[in-house]
């Protein structure tokens, strides 16, 4: 499906590798043919593409930001300044994001209120297809449009997004329930979806995508967005009804897919980041499992060094101990061998006792009964 003429602009946060933003800009320049200029920072809309300072990654490198473009020329010029910046030697880390901003000048409070609510609504979807570290609150500068309503399930904090979303009267009050996440003063253009972009210029910001210097990510993501609006528009967007039930990453992304009507190669390339997404949460967590593994086998090694010490004074009192109870035990055998000695003895002696008790008495007798035979005779 070609790009509908919806407005939009990028802005693309790269890391410049020692190199100058205005070196940079004129190597883009003569690769693309594109007019981009260094300029100051600032959030003006330029007329131009302009590479500028942000605080947020370093003021020595460079944010990279497009005049309104539209359509399929205005896709093709952002990829071939993505190109460009790669050829260039530009690259990114975690703390660069990537920023859409898509026109909505012509929507209405009622279509503005209906973006908010799809957008409560595909958060899980959006998530899926992002780096863990732009997920749910886990980044300061793209935090949740639902988390902070209350609820104890997702579907239940969209529900209670849209109950807010609909007690707004006005743009400015809509602006307001969206930017604070259901927090009282904590409206903030820090979320995923920025509608505080609409006090400065009739835009939106999507604020999630990782940074990037690779151009299919960069074309399909404007797709995406500029898709959300335009889809938006016309939706009629509902409360959830099952309140408890989980939700599963490849059925809220089939929905968000289907319903965005993108084109089959679009859908592709989101299918398969969110596996590849997936497969390195798996792997993210056979790492750490190894890790802690690793961790607790180093801190049993730690503490059996760290003990070696004292388990080598235990190890002596044992071995004293045992040679006591060997000792106490030869002791007891002697003393039971004497015991029996001196037991065998006594009876012996006894016995012996008895024995010349017994003979002298037979020999008494012996002599009594010759002495009274002898007096017989006489």
């Amino acid at each position: 499906m070609t790009l509908s003429n919806r407005t939009f602009g990028v802005e693309l946060e790269v890391i410049l590798n020692g190199k100058t933003r205005a070196g940079v800009a004129q190597e883009v320049r003569r690769a693309t043919g594109i007019n981009i200029r260094e300029e100051r920072y600032g959030h003006t809309v330029p007329n131009t593409w302009k590479i500028v300072t942000d605080g947020s990654i370093g003021h020595q490198n460079g944010e990279v930001v497009s005049p309104v473009l539209s359509g399929e020329e205005g896709l093709e010029q952002a990829r071939k300044i993505t190109e460009a910046l790669k050829a260039a030697g530009c690259t990114v880390n975690p703390a660069c994001g990537f920023h859409v901003h898509v026109g909505a000048g012509d929507l209405d409070l009622n279509q503005l209120r209906k973006l908010a609510v799809n957008f409560v609504h595909a958060e899980t979807a959006m998530d899926c297809i992002m780096p863990v570290s732009r997920r749910a609150d886990k980044n300061t500068y793209v935090q949740s449009n639902r988390s902070g309503f209350g609820g104890e399930t997702e579907n239940q904090k969209i529900n209670n997004a849209i109950k807010a979303y609909e007690r707004a009267q006005t743009k400015a009050a809509l602006i307001t329930h969206v930017s604070s996440n259901g927090s009282a003063g904590g409206a903030s253009r820090y979320r995923k979806l920025n509608f505080q972009a609409l006090n400065r210029q009739p835009s939106v910001e999507f604020r999630q995508h990782q940074g990037t210097v690779e151009s299919e990510k960069v074309v399909n993501w404007v797709r995406l967005c500029v898709a959300f609006v335009d889809r938006s528009m016309v939706s009629r967007p509902r409360p959830r009804t099952a309140l408890n039930a989980k939700h599963v990453e490849t059925a809220e992304l089939g929905q968000l897919l289907t319903w965005l009507r993108l084109e089959p190669e679009a859908c592709k390339f989101f299918r398969a980041r969110r596996k590849e997404f997936s497969q390195r949460a798996v792997e993210r967590a056979a790492q750490q499992q190894r890790e802690a593994a690793a961790r607790a086998e180093a801190e049993r090694l730690a503490a059996w060094e760290a003990d070696a010490p004292a388990r080598a004074i235990r190890e002596a009192e044992a071995a004293a101990q045992a040679a006591r109870e060997e000792e106490a035990r030869h002791t007891a055998v002697a003393q039971a061998a004497a015991e029996a000695e001196r037991v065998a003895r006594e009876q012996r002696e006894a016995r012996a006792v008895e024995q010349t008790r017994y003979f002298a008495e037979r020999r008494a007798a012996a002599e009594a009964a010759l002495a009274a035979a002898l007096s017989g005779r006489t």
